[in-house]
């Protein structure tokens, strides 16, 4: 017994959804109060499990060695305070029933309700009935220079489970989980998160500008003690290994800047929920693909690039005689005006952060060898011996445009380490693009430009038919000539 007189009082433990250690998850707590003269010396929790439906007497068993324990930290010092006993890895449908037993630095022992005697203090029970996740998530922002995407999720489920869970969801591409909240509604829990940004990073070619899309993908996993038997999603419901489409859309509470930024982007997303078997958990996966909707910023950008490349093309209908100054005019303009545009593009929008060029300056950079090419053979169409051949001349242009569209071409073609399936293993490997890529652009500014073929090869092929004319013409008239010829010879002619 102690040496002089002292208190020390515990309370009924008590189920509690949170200690004041940190626990692991699927762990209850037990909590008592306590009222100590001296300080503790030793604090223990023994408990028992039986069936949620047991209707015997509590279960006391011959000693203390018996039960299932649980220690935890006691404080250094006396007064009153509250102690929290973890109860772990409970099973459904049972319930514990434990007590307290306590001594303090003097010897004293105490017992909660006074006697070693176990009462009802946790309940674990299956889930409420037809217990559905909800979850709702939502694209906030898209960042214009590094793609990054903020979502907004929130997911609750009914669950008559009555410890608290250390997450709600795991989110294994983040990596992060959400934070649980609980409350009590209709006889049942209700956990709940609260809203949560959450940023996930794009998968994508930043290199195909303004004609880019990306892809995100985030990952759920409810923890294993969240019982629920479907699943919805923005007011969804999901087929467990289905793919369900257009399952998200744009948050409405976004800010200004935040829907400026989305109005940028066409979206589609798609969910799988996968349903938990055996010991594997359910979860899941949201796919969401974005593609750039060109609005008119970047049209303001595109239509000058596009104006150039057919005025490059037009330009080789000047033919006359004195016409080598007015080509070599436009091309000194379009080759000065190509360093500028760059930068008064990159002001006028963002270009997503890649490593080397995007492909709008590169469609920008090829104007200067273009320009370049077609000046060269502009020189040599106007050299005097080729200026007279007709046919000399224009194979001149055809040459020079050929050579640039060629030009054109291999600036624009890139190639990106990309994750690819090669032989059935995923591989980081080369994946070429070109300016075909960019599909119906990239398709009419090659039409375009290419047409800048169709004069000169006309020009050579009706110079080459007017010649063959001409040559027939010739051999028609010496023919003609021959025969008038041998009709004034006569009989007598020494030549006839």
């Amino acid at each position: 017994m102690s040496a002089s007189p002292s208190t020390l009082v515990v309370t009924t433990p008590k189920c509690s959804l949170s200690g004041d250690i940190p626990l692991p998850e699927n762990t209850a707590y037990a909590q008592v109060n306590v009222t100590a003269t001296y300080p503790i010396a030793n604090a223990l929790f023994y408990y028992e499990f039986v069936a949620l439906n047991y209707t015997g007497p509590p279960p006391v068993l011959a000693s203390l060695g018996q039960y299932n324990h649980s220690a935890t930290g006691v404080p250094t010092t006396n007064g009153t305070f509250t102690l929290s006993f973890p109860i772990s890895n409970p099973e459904n449908n049972t319930v514990a029933f434990g007590f307290v037993r306590l001594n303090d630095t003097q010897g004293d022992v105490a017992y909660s309700n006074g006697q070693p005697y176990p009462l009802p203090t946790c309940t674990f029970s299956s889930a409420a009935p037809e217990a559905t996740l909800d979850m709702e998530v939502s694209v906030l922002d898209i960042n214009p220079r590094y793609l990054n995407m903020s979502v907004n999720v929130f997911a609750s489920v009914h669950n008559s489970i009555t410890f608290a869970p250390v997450y709600l969801l795991n989110i294994y591409t983040t990596p992060s989980s959400l934070p649980v909240n609980q409350s009590e509604s209709n006889g049942y829990y209700l956990y709940s998160s609260a809203r949560t940004n959450e940023t996930i990073l794009p998968y994508g070619v930043g290199e195909l500008f303004p004609f880019d899309s990306y892809t995100y993908y985030m990952e759920f996993q409810a923890q294993e003690t969240l019982n629920f038997s479907s699943m919805s999603l923005n007011d969804i419901q999901l087929q467990p290994n289905h793919v369900t489409p257009n399952v998200l859309n744009y948050s409405t509470t976004a800010s200004i800047n935040q829907r400026i930024d989305q109005s940028s982007w066409i979206l589609n997303a798609s969910a799988l929920f996968t349903a938990g078997k055996g010991n594997q958990l359910p979860y899941l996966t949201i796919f969401i693909h974005i593609t750039r909707s060109p609005s008119q910023v970047e049209y303001a950008i595109l239509i000058p690039l596009v104006a150039l490349y057919g005025m490059l093309s037009v330009s080789l209908l000047a033919t006359r005689k004195n016409d080598l100054a007015n080509r070599l005019l436009i091309y000194i303009s379009i080759f000065i005006f190509s360093y500028g545009f760059l930068s008064y593009a990159s002001g006028l929008v963002p270009f997503p952060l890649v490593a080397g060029q995007n492909m709008l300056e590169l469609i920008t950079l090829a104007l200067i060898p273009c320009t370049a090419l077609l000046a060269a053979l502009s020189f040599v169409r106007w050299m005097p011996g080729i200026r007279k051949n007709a046919i000399a001349a224009n194979v001149a242009d055809l040459l020079g445009i050929a050579l640039a569209l060629i030009t054109l071409l291999i600036v624009t073609t890139f190639s990106v380490r990309q994750y690819e399936p090669v032989l059935g293993v995923i591989r980081l490997v080369p994946v070429q693009y070109s300016l075909r890529s960019l599909g119906w652009f990239g398709d009419a500014l090659l039409l375009l430009f290419g047409s800048g073929l169709i004069y000169p090869a006309a020009k050579i092929a009706l110079g080459r038919h007017r010649l063959k004319e001409r040559q027939e013409g010739r051999a028609e008239g010496d023919s003609s000539q021959l025969s008038k010829a041998e009709k004034m010879k006569g009989p007598d002619d020494p030549e006839a």
